[in-house]
């Protein structure tokens, strides 16, 4: 799969996405797939896929990857709750979602090319709230000793 990445804040990677290049661009690799990585941090991996249907059509969608547990050998309540309810709202969207054995979440969703852009600014919006949660956890832990 070819991969592509831009540089900048999520709001010009997102405008930045040249579908009509990613469409070439999947068009001419052996995999007949192209990859564009939105925005990402240690925590997570967002990006856009286009790939080449049989028909010379193409098929869009987005993968997300969160680590939802971190450097933990023993599971923490509060993670697993957090864990759930970001499931439950990935699912809500329209998300597959599935949990990974290294505490990684991978959801996949297949949109319509003129979804990318609002799908990302929506999950760029719901790991932000992931994160400052998670953050907010990290500090109470921390105080506690």
């Amino acid at each position: 799969m070819s991969t592509n990445k831009k540089d900048g804040g999520l709001n010009h990677a997102i405008i930045d996405i040249g579908l009509r290049d990613l469409e070439v661009e999947a068009d001419t690799s052996d995999e007949k797939e192209a990859y564009y990585q939105v925005s990402s941090s240690d925590g997570y991996r967002l990006g856009a896929i286009i790939s080449v249907s049989p028909d010379g059509g193409y098929a869009y969608s987005i993968e997300l990857l969160v680590r939802v547990f971190t450097g933990e050998t023993e599971l923490q309540v509060p993670n697993m709750e957090r864990a759930t309810q970001l499931s439950k709202r990935l699912k809500s969207l329209g998300y597959s979602i599935r949990h990974e054995d290294d505490g990684w979440l991978s959801c996949e969703r297949t949109l319509k090319r003129d979804e990318i852009t609002n799908d990302c600014r929506a999950l760029k919006d719901i790991i932000a709230a992931f994160e400052a949660e998670q953050q907010d956890l990290d500090d109470k832990k921390e105080k506690e000793g």
